[in-house]
């Protein structure tokens, strides 16, 4: 039988969306906020890029704002998995989605 090669990417049980769309991120009960660019999301996680790092295992309340009046917000509570530099004193977070509200 043939060894499986396909990367874990080719392995995601949910398809990522591209968004590039703002994010509020609300952390340490709630003492901390910051604004992001939510890069992509799927059914289990989210990637987003912040200027601050936030350490891995932090709880954060999440807010997308699509830029829409008519439309609901995306909110959900996840958890910092990594923490990647992205230049430019830019980082991007992936993290794990523990709820959606």
């Amino acid at each position: 039988m043939p060894i499986d090669q396909r990367s874990y990417m080719e392995k995601r049980d949910f398809m990522r969306m591209k968004l590039d769309t703002a994010i509020t991120l609300v952390y340490e009960n709630g003492d901390r906020e910051m604004e992001g660019l939510c890069k992509d999301l799927s059914g289990t996680g989210i990637s987003i890029e912040v200027d601050h790092v936030i350490p891995i295992g932090t709880e954060c309340n999440v807010t997308i704002h699509d830029g829409h009046t008519n439309m609901t917000r995306f909110q959900a509570t996840i958890e910092v998995k990594r923490t990647e530099a992205a230049g430019d004193n830019r980082y991007i977070l992936g993290a794990f989605i523990k709820e959606m509200s």
